[in-house]
């Protein structure tokens, strides 16, 4: 049994090798922040870590190094883009 697989049952959330689209689906399911992908080059960006317990801005904090990315939370929605600025819709 993966750590990832039963993290749920002690309230951690754990991604190894995760698609940041399943990583953004958790986060909706566990939080209420909806993760919307500026740049469609990021989906492809895959994610090992975990949370235990933190808030969902520091989530978002450690999301945003893991991936290298700047996410900018707007109430319950946040969004995700490259550093640099650049987006591409999907």
């Amino acid at each position: 049994v993966r750590p990832e697989d039963t993290g749920w049952i002690s309230g951690r959330l754990a991604f190894r090798d995760a698609s940041l689209s399943r990583v953004a689906a958790e986060i909706e399911r566990w939080y209420g922040v909806k993760l919307r992908i500026a740049d469609s080059t990021l989906l492809d960006r895959k994610i090992t870590t975990s949370f235990d317990g933190e808030s969902i801005d520091k989530v978002l904090q450690i999301l945003e190094l893991t991936i290298g990315a700047t996410i900018t939370r707007q109430g319950d929605s946040a969004i995700v883009s490259t550093s640099n600025g650049s987006r591409t819709s999907r």
